[in-house]
């Protein structure tokens, strides 16, 4: 702004002096802005210019043993590939969801510099809710449709690079799902075909379309499948009834369940599936905090996990 301002005002001050036949007075003005304006952006990228070659990334990042060269040694070529999919999966950008895996953007953006393939993942500024929710939704659970594969105009397959960074349970299953390609130090490549994102979900609603009316009801408000069993279900809802079932409220804290919890023995685990409407015209997001107490009423327990951290997203974000 100061530039452009600046930039205006010279502007019209050696107009003036045209306009008053100070025409040698004029030039000399634009010589000198000119003459100053060319050191200082010469100053500025020789800093950069200086400092780049001495960088170890420009020698990661461009280098002849890269990853074209790591696929073309076992045969493939980047015309195999539609887009470099990263595990651990990453996207920040949209406002409303925040996975940041730093190694793995780093990774994938060398990979993407290498091979001139797109990324299927974001580090930007502002990018759109709804096709980030549809990408975000490709490392949800196996049981989620993957509603962004509808719109691929292309039927080949990922390219996955990974870093050593931790995976979440379902990316180690679309690993299983891919064929390793090559590999150097902790940086390796795979070849994910689309069908590992296949949903198949009639085995389960088989298991669990009756399950509802094996419940047992509890004192508290909640069920288990067994009348000593440690699986609670606070609510059985059906499709129809499920939203005269829920909670909500615009601001404060909610309370999802408080009460006592039967044990099978001390070492118990127990499960929490929560299911969160996100309102995208809200900037914030809810978290979820779990807090677990001793008879005597001292924690013993406290966790917390944020909703814009979750990749598992129903019906374009909504859910």
């Amino acid at each position: 702004m100061i530039s452009v301002f600046a930039a205006f005002v010279l502007f019209n001050f050696i107009n003036a002096f045209f306009q008053w036949s100070f025409k040698a007075a004029g030039w000399i003005v634009i010589v000198v802005v000119f003459v100053f304006w060319f050191a200082d952006g010469w100053s500025n990228l020789k800093t950069l210019k200086d400092a780049y070659p001495g960088n170890s990334y420009a020698r990661e990042y461009f280098s002849d043993d890269n990853f074209t060269n790591w696929l073309s040694e076992k045969g493939y070529t980047v015309n195999d590939f539609q887009a470099i999919f990263p595990l651990p999966f990453y996207h920040i950008g949209s406002e409303k969801l925040w996975i940041d895996h730093p190694v793995s953007m780093y990774v994938s953006s060398w990979a993407s510099l290498n091979t001139g393939l797109p990324i299927v993942a974001s580090y930007l500024g502002r990018t759109s809710v709804s096709q980030a929710s549809k990408l975000v939704q490709l490392t949800a659970d196996s049981l989620m449709e993957k509603e962004i594969l509808k719109d691929l105009k292309s039927d080949k397959p990922f390219l996955i690079v990974t870093s050593n960074e931790e995976r979440t349970p379902y990316e180690k299953f679309l690993l299983s799902k891919a064929s390793f390609i090559n590999q150097r130090g902790p940086y390796s490549m795979y070849l994910l075909p689309l069908s590992a994102f296949k949903t198949e979900l009639t085995t389960v609603r088989n298991i669990f379309s009756n399950r509802d009316q094996l419940l047992n009801r509890q004192e508290g408000n909640y069920y288990t499948s067994k009348p000593d069993s440690s699986v609670v279900i606070k609510y059985s809802a059906d499709q129809q009834s499920f939203l005269s079932e829920v909670l909500s409220a615009d601001s404060g804290s909610i309370n999802l369940f408080d009460g006592m919890l039967k044990s099978e023995n001390k070492d118990s685990v127990y499960d929490a599936s929560v299911w969160l409407k996100l309102f995208m015209n809200n900037y914030a997001s809810p978290d979820l905090h779990v807090l677990q107490y001793n008879t005597a009423g001292n924690i013993i327990s406290n966790q917390y996990a944020q909703a814009k951290s979750t990749p598992i997203f129903w019906k374009d974000g909504r859910g």
